[in-house]
């Protein structure tokens, strides 16, 4: 499956990890991730690099707050690839009228043992 962004190009995607990353290209190896976790300053780097991004795939464990979700005007849809919303501003997404995804109960049952 090919994705690309409204004008044709190769979609620019944020993942704020090598894991992600990895997880995002798997599923879309045609993408752009600016690699955000080996910069000091992950906002500039969003700013100059990613103004494009239409989508973001994070982690509870990583901040996603206004100020990130400001630095991204294309911004169409956040997926959290967890179960809850730690980390992710979504009041600042629904001013925004972002919509926002976690993987539900997904780990429900492997929580509950550990």
């Amino acid at each position: 499956m090919e994705f690309r962004s409204p004008n044709g190009q190769v979609p620019t995607i944020i993942a704020p990890i090598p894991f992600i990353d990895n997880y995002v290209r798997e599923i879309i190896p045609d993408c752009r991730i600016p690699p955000i976790w080996e910069t000091d300053d992950p906002l500039a780097m969003l700013r100059e690099q990613a103004a494009d991004a239409r989508l973001a795939v994070s982690y509870g464990g990583f901040s996603f707050d206004e100020a990130m979700i400001e630095a991204l005007p294309a911004l169409e849809f956040v997926q959290i690839v967890g179960s809850g919303y730690d980390g992710l501003d979504t009041d600042a997404l629904a001013r925004r009228g972002i919509p926002f995804a976690n993987v539900g109960d997904v780990n429900f049952g492997d929580v509950a043992d550990y």
